[in-house]
């Protein structure tokens, strides 16, 4: 009986106990975020390269936003970190069907026609115009869904575009229509 004990335990050491100590180790903690009251949550608007700007969350964290991107930020939800991404490219850049049908794909979806797209998106506006937003998921997958923001300009399109777990979307809605309809004018 004190030898099974024995082996357990040297079982448990020897499969538990890290191979390689001197490299660092990283943890994720959970920070569930209550989002009662947007407006004592923001940070001064986000200055960019545009002749527009939006209110940033304080507890978003700024990545780094590569070439495409007009910014790039994280966000803690759960034991989790969402990804969302401002970009703007120059027309309509391929439409609101091209990029809801784009954005389908990635999950493994089928396209929609265009009447079904617009009847499924949730239509808002800030200072700058209307804009439409498309929750894309697939229940197959709840690793990954969208919440994206389509926002016609005059001469070019913004896209806003949260990817996150399909329980972390629910929880980060309201976060990002907030977001969504804090574009205004510089």
């Amino acid at each position: 009986m004190g030898r099974t004990y024995l082996v357990g335990i040297l079982f448990l050491l020897y499969f538990g106990c890290d191979r390689y100590p001197s490299q660092p180790r990283f943890y994720k903690l959970s920070k569930d975020i209550v989002v009662d009251d947007l407006s004592d949550d923001l940070i001064q608007s986000k200055e960019n390269e545009e002749n527009f700007i939006w209110n940033v969350p304080k507890h978003w964290i700024p990545k780094d936003k590569g070439s495409v991107r007009l910014a790039s930020y994280q966000i803690p939800v759960l034991d989790y970190f969402a990804d969302i991404s401002v970009t703007k490219f120059g027309g309509d850049a391929g439409g609101i069907k091209a990029n809801v049908n784009r954005w389908r794909k990635q999950l493994d979806l089928n396209p929609q026609t265009i009447e079904i797209i617009q009847s499924e998106g949730i239509s808002g506006s800030n200072s700058l115009g209307r804009y439409t937003i498309h929750k894309i998921i697939n229940t197959e997958k709840p690793e990954s869904g969208f919440l994206c923001m389509i926002l016609p300009l005059k001469n070019s399109t913004v896209f806003v575009k949260l990817n996150s777990t399909l329980y972390a979307l629910d929880i980060l809605e309201q976060e990002f229509n907030a977001f969504c309809s804090s574009f205004r004018q510089r």
